[in-house]
């Protein structure tokens, strides 16, 4: 959130590849959802719930409309529901990034069907 926040804070950014500004936004926020998650879960990969990924998105989301909001007072910045709609989608799509790996990692092993031979 700090990196984001400071991003935020300059007058102008350039963005990789002349890239639309919500490809910016939907990429680091889909950083801060995975980090949110796994900091949701207490840093145990295997906790991770739907509803925290719910949450996660929450927050990320909300933490968007503040960048938004943030930006309207630097001048040469300008608050879109673009970019907050791209913020939710990150977060959402790093939530999911991270829950699905939370759940390949919960997955049960099967036993081997053929057991080493010595």
């Amino acid at each position: 959130m700090a990196a984001i926040f400071v991003v935020s804070h300059q007058s102008s950014v350039s963005i990789p590849f002349d890239a639309p500004d919500y490809y910016a936004h939907g990429i680091s926020y889909t950083v801060l959802g995975c980090l949110l998650i796994r900091a949701l879960a207490g840093g145990d990969l295997k906790a991770m719930t739907w509803n925290l990924v719910l949450l996660a998105t929450v927050i990320g989301g909300l933490y968007g409309i503040s960048d938004e909001f943030h930006q309207s007072f630097i001048p040469g910045r300008h608050p879109s529901v673009s970019d907050v709609i791209a913020d939710t989608v990150g977060s959402l799509a790093g939530a999911v990034a991270g829950a699905a790996l939370g759940g390949w990692l919960r997955r049960p092993t099967r036993p081997s069907a053929h057991p080493p031979t010595l």
